[in-house]
């Protein structure tokens, strides 16, 4: 059994594993491992590759899909993975890692928020707004115009820092040719939820500009012309935020939510058929 740990949001997370390419996939994601063999892991979690009776005494599980499932006992987790249909780091992110990080952070006080991240101007900057409002497109606007790539998906909060795991932008192939980066998309590893965007592995391409963490300074919300709103705006128009955040997300991560509004906030809209003009977005930047 293989043991990886990495340092992940400041916990300690270990990894034991015998399945070669999820080892491998873990790497891809969390980056290099942390030189602390001899500390306490915080968060220890052991993956297996078929169902056995172990696994069938555990408590019901927090996350079930076809290719994953991951239970809790004893503040250990485990996971059976399907190893045959997990076949990248993009489907090991989605149905093991996102879910394991979303509930283990959580329970220790962290906000998760479907967004993206990037440092515009030396600023750091949190781009929130629903699936297809511009997140990954203004990621990779901002790395193609020298700016700091964090998340495109999914960011994890605490004292305003931002943290992400890595995972390929995910962008729609015209809107890829016309950034002029047409041929630096993945042809054949098309994302699998929907296959109508492909990869863009920016690691390739924008290796000192790729962030881990982030202090988080400025929020914009992004929406399309023709979309709905974003999906907190309930919470942040409403007169009694606190209690609604308390009921929603816990005291404790609720606090963090509450120092997010407390920043500079602005509101872009825009059309999908518009030029994607950077200077509307640095124009935000205060």
């Amino acid at each position: 059994m293989r043991i990886l740990r990495y340092r992940f949001c400041n916990i300690l997370f270990e990894f034991n594993t015998d399945i070669d390419k999820i080892a491998q996939y873990m790497d891809t994601l969390f980056g290099k491992h942390a030189d602390v063999s001899m500390d306490a892991a915080s968060v220890r979690v052991i993956i297996d590759g078929q169902c056995n009776e172990g696994f069938i005494t555990l408590s019901s599980a927090f996350h079930t899909t076809k290719k994953a499932m991951i239970q809790e006992q004893n503040e250990t987790y485990y996971a059976i993975l399907n190893v045959e249909t997990i076949n990248a780091p993009d489907s090991l992110y989605y149905h093991f890692a996102a879910p394991l990080l979303k509930y283990s952070l959580k329970k220790r006080g962290f906000l998760y928020l479907h967004s993206a991240g990037a440092r515009i101007n030396g600023k750091g900057c949190l781009f929130l707004g629903h699936r297809n409002a511009g997140k990954s497109t203004l990621s990779l606007l901002n790395l193609l115009h020298g700016g700091d790539f964090l998340s495109d998906d999914l960011v994890y909060i605490r004292e305003q820092y931002a943290h992400t795991i890595y995972r390929p932008i995910h962008i729609d192939p015209d809107m890829a040719r016309n950034l002029g980066v047409g041929d630096r998309v993945s042809k054949e590893d098309r994302y699998l939820k929907d296959e109508v965007e492909v990869n863009y592995y920016q690691e390739e391409y924008h290796q000192g500009q790729i962030l881990r963490e982030m202090k988080v300074e400025q929020i914009i919300y992004l929406q399309l012309s023709d979309c709905e709103d974003l999906r907190y705006q309930h919470i942040l128009n409403s007169t009694k935020k606190e209690n609604m955040l308390l009921e929603y997300i816990g005291e404790e991560v609720a606090h963090t939510f509450m120092n997010l509004l407390e920043l500079p906030h602005s509101t872009l809209v825009w059309s999908k058929s518009a030029t994607y003009d950077f200077s509307l977005i640095t124009r935000l930047i205060t």
